[in-house]
């Protein structure tokens, strides 16, 4: 008996259940792929967002980092590499590329630039916007920490919460 209602604690509790909830994915051009930030479901504290690429059934991890909330994401692909950027604050913004065919990670540098522009194209940051932050479109997305910020506001919108 104790081992059935230990059971049923369990799984009143979410033990052993997907926690994970998709906040927003970026399919890859022609498709095959598909990169998401997901965050757990959490309590009062201990919040955990995760990068994953899913592709032919399977999932892989790219990134994770506890602590934080997703506020603004962006993904953009350039040929079979991924680029995600994801304030998730107030931890520190996750920054990660990742390689579908080798399934590896890649600098992220080489990857920043495109990243940037798509941000700047899809959001329609204007000039003044990107010189307001020092002409850095990811400064631009990242959350202030103060209310309001378009960028939050925009991204809401695109991905609202269910």
């Amino acid at each position: 008996m104790r081992f059935i209602v230990a059971f049923a604690l369990l799984l009143l509790s979410g033990c052993g259940m997907d926690r994970w909830k998709a906040v927003c994915s970026f399919s890859r051009p022609g498709g095959g792929a598909e990169v998401r930030v997901e965050e757990a479901a959490c309590g009062v504290a201990d919040c955990v967002v995760r990068v994953v690429v899913a592709e032919r059934g399977h999932t892989t991890r790219i990134a994770v980092k506890s602590d934080g909330v997703v506020m603004f994401a962006h993904g953009a692909w350039s040929g079979d590499v991924a680029a995600v950027f994801v304030d998730a604050s107030p931890a520190s913004p996750i920054t990660v590329a990742y390689d579908v065919v080798t399934h590896r990670a890649v600098d992220f540098s080489l990857a920043e630039p495109w990243l940037k522009d798509a941000i700047v194209r899809d959001y329609s940051v204007t000039s003044e916007e990107l010189r307001a932050n020092g002409n850095d479109a990811l400064k631009w997305a990242a959350y202030p920490g103060q209310c309001c910020s378009r960028a939050v506001d925009e991204f809401r919108k695109r991905h609202p919460r269910r």
